[in-house]
């Protein structure tokens, strides 16, 4: 009996999905960051790492404790590519009937910058220190925050983004200081391409 629970135990867990690693940017003082998406229809969230790539214990800012969890350290750019619609010349001067006279032209990239920090009446930031190869995790709702009047109620709408997360800190004492860079990842919101969207990624 225990061999046939064993036996269906390691089938089990064979089944299940197996999350992919989080691929990060380039080191830098000891940390490198890393940035990953799931996308949704009508959200977007965000898994955001920093590891600890040194051979010591590093002290670093994690997040702004107040009434809600913000990141005044954390910026995520969004691009993508843009489009417009043109009238479609070649058509209408052959002389025949055009039902659609416009027709979709790519345009050049777009980006948005994304903050974590907004209005509060008090704030406490949270450091946290990671031993060698630890590292610190946090769940971002990146659509939430890109509606809020702080990030000019940007909204996503269907089609392909390219996200790149950045990690600043400058000027603290007792805490790392220094810019960290993940990797760009792509990112393909659901639904109907919109027009102001190139069909392409960004």
């Amino acid at each position: 009996m225990l061999r046939t629970l064993t036996l269906v135990t390691l089938v089990l867990a064979l089944a299940r999905p197996v999350a992919a690693a989080p691929t990060f940017g380039p080191s830098s003082g000891g940390l490198a960051l890393a940035l990953a998406a799931t996308p949704a229809k009508g959200g977007l969230t965000i898994d955001v790492t920093i590891a600890n790539t040194s051979d010591h214990p590093i002290t670093l800012w994690s997040h702004i404790a107040t009434h809600e969890t913000q990141f005044d350290w954390l910026q995520v750019e969004v691009a993508w590519r843009g489009a417009r619609l043109e009238r479609d010349h070649a058509r209408v001067l052959r002389g025949r009937p055009v039902r659609h006279p416009l027709h979709k032209v790519c345009t050049a990239r777009v980006a948005q910058v994304i903050g974590f920090m907004d209005d509060r009446d008090k704030s406490a930031p949270v450091a946290v220190t990671l031993a060698p190869g630890a590292t610190v995790h946090h769940a971002i709702d990146l659509a939430q925050w890109a509606g809020r009047r702080v990030n000019s109620g940007f909204a996503f709408a269907s089609g392909a983004y390219e996200l790149r997360a950045t990690y600043h800190v400058t000027g603290e004492p007792a805490v790392w200081n220094g810019t960290l860079r993940s990797t760009a990842i792509a990112v393909r919101m659901p639904g109907a391409i919109a027009n102001d969207r190139c069909d392409q990624g960004p």
